[in-house]
């Protein structure tokens, strides 16, 4: 099983930096999953590990940030292209 390592802990830096700070993130993403799904102090042990997020989250993080950090850049392990999992309006021109 590939590790969750950087890249994808700088880009879950980016992502907090984005959403203001790990609670702010975290309200955000239990915000759009209409539930508790995520605590702060998950966000703080993937810090602290210097892993991503769990796979079921990676499309909430982008999506609360406005996708100022995609889907491959938080775990490029499951999302290998850049422009994978972007909405349309996100991808940049061929």
């Amino acid at each position: 099983m590939r590790s969750r390592r950087a890249p994808t802990a700088s880009a879950l830096q980016s992502a907090i930096i984005a959403a203001g700070s790990q609670s702010a993130l975290v309200r955000k993403i239990n915000a759009r999953a209409g539930r508790k799904v995520i605590s702060q102090q998950a966000v703080s042990l993937w810090l602290a590990q210097g892993a991503g997020p769990t796979a079921e989250l990676v499309l909430d993080i982008a999506a609360v940030i406005g996708f100022k950090v995609t889907p491959h850049e938080l775990r490029p392990d499951i999302y290998p292209y850049p422009g994978d999992a972007l909405p349309p309006r996100f991808k940049k021109a061929a």
